[in-house]
């Protein structure tokens, strides 16, 4: 028998790429397959459980920020169920090229030996199924060489339980409030709380508070840490509302007193199937429930003085990779929200789903421009192909004409869904869109949703909304005649033209869009490049000129905040919590937190004290500093 050559396996983060590997020759460096069945020594299993306890407290440490947790539900390829056994249970392959893809993880400088390399395969095939046993595998190729999985009997699988549609509460659905109201959450002077993932549903991020400003910005002091966990992906945006602040990872939400950091209360949500995507965005508040979505495709509402579960909702499948990053909107009595996995070649969508129960109110087919009304969960759909069209930033939404504007990323196979798409509110039904960049690449996320707002263009007061994308060009549109006003490059790789985009690196926008100050009129714009430095851009809102650029060392990937002090807060992928002049760019004010600033930076007013609070830890495995830091928020203050 000749060799055999196995199919590309692209690992990122622990693993590495692999191709046509087979099993090693001692001495020589070459691999071959061993010939016929593996002796039977071996059927009644070949490590024992210590060892895999062992292998997977290294898996933990070394490999779960890529690999996820439970193998299956990280951002690279999965190690358990049909995946993995398509690759390494094949007749006639050994376990010594296994072991040669598990030694690459000390590419992240974890300097692991032999033996916990293979304790982490050991782990690894337990897995999957793999009978433990009283003999310790060792890393020995002459050992592994005997050894085939295809002749090694797998433990039956339990039996599989589908995950429910619908979960409710312990004590009922009914919230125990209903505050915050919508009058509440369409308020854009709330200086007290902050209640969405942008302030409020113009997504301007800009906050009328001047207690700090530019000319006592310098006094800045720690006030708190609060720590939230050691969770990984740490996108979260805060929501302050009547002191309480409320903060997300993966599965659990906290709520804490926003100015002592003490607990509240905690939930701690039980995934119910595969999990996919790793980060969330945040929460949504209105009427005495917290919304929240999770990586396994549920839609959870909780009681907000309390945390206990109201009812949760499936609103997605992950086996089509509909996986849920961002923050929840909502509007009135319906949620709004939409999953991000369409790089993984799943149709994208936007639904409205009723406070009360979770029930669906509408969903909008990014793709194929439909909306439907009482949407059913999971329908037979042959006329809509994978076409992308993720959402992965939440929502503006124009209060006056109950326009819901969302920017459209993911493409795949239909080009034009990095666009603007603006929907009637209340139905779903498209109201018009613009394709942002029409010869985009498929392969990749792109555009993120800017703010809606009104300034003077040459003499005269128009309605714009901006946008920006991984190419690096910020772009704005007239929401009255819909056409373009201007694009302007505010990265190093845009040139300020409707552009094919490099893939690869961090070009432009990551997940955060651009703000905007009534009070000086300029546009904000956070961006990065690789490794390479990143960029804060301050543009002219009414013609696009660029006023000051301020460089990081790191990519920029917080969102950007600005107040009526004169001044706006951002953070380094370095850790660093900055404060700029809001006219001129001067940094005002500098901390490190010690872990990258991916998530949100915001701030309110409590007893006529204003704070600022900066979510610190790891953003993502591909967007962190060598020291990510544990996931926890900072608040600062000037001293009283």
């Amino acid at each position: 028998m000749g060799p055999i050559s196995l199919p590309l396996i692209v690992m990122t983060g622990c693993f590495i790429m692999l191709s046509g590997l087979s099993a090693c020759v001692p001495g020589t460096g070459q691999h071959t397959v061993s010939k016929g069945p593996a002796s039977t020594q071996y059927s009644q299993g070949i490590f024992t459980v210590s060892q895999a306890d062992r292998g997977m407290v290294l898996f933990r440490n070394e490999c779960a920020r890529c690999h996820g947790n439970r193998l299956d539900d990280g951002t690279a390829p999965v190690l358990l169920g049909p995946a993995f056994l398509e690759t390494w249970n094949r007749d006639g392959l050994d376990l010594n090229p296994l072991l040669d893809m598990i030694r690459s993880m000390d590419r992240l400088g974890a300097k692991l030996t032999d033996q916990d390399f293979v304790n982490v395969m050991a782990f690894v095939l337990q897995r999957n199924a793999y009978p433990a046993g009283a003999r310790t595998l060792a890393p020995d190729s002459v050992s592994l060489g005997g050894i085939h999985l295809a002749t090694i009997e797998q433990l039956p699988p339990p039996k599989s339980v589908p995950p429910p549609a619908f979960i409710r509460g312990k004590y009922g659905i009914i919230p125990l409030s209903i505050s915050p109201r919508q009058k509440e959450l369409e308020a854009i002077d709330n200086t007290q709380d902050w209640l969405t993932y942008n302030h409020d549903y113009t997504g301007r991020r800009y906050v009328p508070l001047s207690r700090i400003n530019r000319n006592n910005a310098g006094r800045l002091q720690v006030a708190g840490t609060f720590q939230i966990g050691d969770e990984i992906n740490l996108q979260a945006g805060p929501i302050v509302y009547d002191g309480v602040m409320y903060v997300t990872t993966r599965h659990t939400t906290v709520a804490l007193d926003a100015v002592t950091g003490q607990w509240n209360w905690r939930h701690v949500w039980e995934p119910r199937d595969r999990e996919t995507g790793l980060g969330t965005g945040g929460i949504a508040i209105k009427g005495g429930r917290v919304f929240r979505v999770t990586a396994d495709g549920y839609l959870l509402a909780l009681r907000h003085g309390t945390g206990a579960m109201l009812w949760a909702r499936r609103i997605g499948d992950p086996l089509r990779a509909e996986s849920f990053a961002m923050a929840p909107v909502v509007y009135k009595n319906m949620v709004l929200v939409g999953p991000t996995g369409s790089r993984n070649e799943s149709s994208g969508w936007i639904g409205a789903f009723w406070v009360k129960n979770g029930e669906s109110r509408w969903r909008f087919n990014t793709t194929s421009g439909k909306t439907e009304s009482g949407f059913s969960f999971l329908p037979d759909r042959p006329d809509v192909s994978p076409d992308g069209g993720a959402i992965r930033t939440p929502f503006s939404i124009d209060l006056e004409r109950e326009e819901l504007y969302l920017a459209l990323t993911n493409a795949t196979s239909d080009l034009s869904t990095n666009s603007l798409i603006v929907l009637d509110a209340r139905t779903g039904v498209l109201k018009w869109r613009e394709s942002l960049v029409p010869n985009r690449a498929p392969g990749g996320d792109f555009t993120r949703m800017g703010p809606l707002f009104r300034t003077q263009v040459a003499g005269q007061s128009r309605n714009l909304v901006a946008m920006a994308s991984k190419d690096g060009i910020l772009q704005v549109l007239d929401r009255d005649t819909h056409g373009p006003l201007y694009n302007t490059s505010v990265s190093s790789r845009g040139n300020a033209v409707r552009q094919k985009a490099q893939l690869g690196g961090r070009p432009g926008l990551q997940w955060n869009g651009p703000a905007y100050s009534p009070d000086t009129g300029l546009l904000y714009v956070p961006t990065g490049d690789g490794d390479s430095p990143g960029w804060l851009t301050a543009a002219d809102a009414a013609t696009g000129d660029i006023t000051w650029t301020y460089q990081a060392t790191r990519p920029m990937l917080a969102p950007v905040t600005t107040t009526a002090g004169g001044i706006v807060f951002t953070g380094e992928s370095n850790g660093d919590f900055i404060v700029l002049d809001a006219l001129t760019g001067e940094v005002l004010y500098r901390f490190n937190t010690g872990g990258s600033l991916g998530g949100s930076v915001v701030t309110y007013e409590i007893e006529e004290q204003q704070y600022i609070a900066v979510v610190s830890g790891s953003p993502s495995p591909a967007g962190s500093s060598d020291s990510p830091g544990s996931s926890s928020v900072f608040v600062f203050a000037l001293p009283k």
